[in-house]
């Protein structure tokens, strides 16, 4: 497993758990540099993982997708077109510390390009609407 980044809790909107609207997308763009300085090597990814400091829900996602791309792009400028579904979870339950994602597709990364990931969710009401 390799990690990096530092953890920050100062904010609860960006994270890929952001359970506080019905529904969220976002996407995250890594360099190849920031990932070959972890030590990350090209080759298959089968598990994605991030770690929640805080958890502010206990609300399990009903849908949970995860997509993926190689890109040149630089930086996030809007969302890349082209990613490829490479994981679904139904009620996906997080906790504090690690949350590891299985990939339903293995996703091969070059060690060149930038890999973009975009996670789309749909939060499962906390009761049924009235009529």
């Amino acid at each position: 497993m390799y990690s990096f980044g530092a953890p920050d809790d100062s904010t609860y909107t960006v994270t890929p758990f952001n359970a506080f609207w019905e529904n969220g997308r976002m996407q995250i763009l890594y360099t190849a540099p920031e990932l070959m300085a972890a030590g990350i090597q090209a080759g298959i990814i089968n598990e994605l993982g991030f770690f929640v400091t805080r958890k502010f829900s206990s609300t399990p996602f009903n849908q949970y997708h995860l997509k993926m791309a190689c890109t040149n792009a630089t930086f996030a400028d809007g969302y890349q077109v082209g990613l490829q579904e490479v994981a679904s979870f139904n009620n996906l339950n997080t906790t504090e510390g690690w949350n590891m994602l299985p990939l339903d597709q293995p996703f091969y990364w070059d060690g060149t390009s930038n890999p973009a990931l975009r996670y789309a969710t749909t939060k499962q009401l906390l009761m049924p609407p009235t009529k």
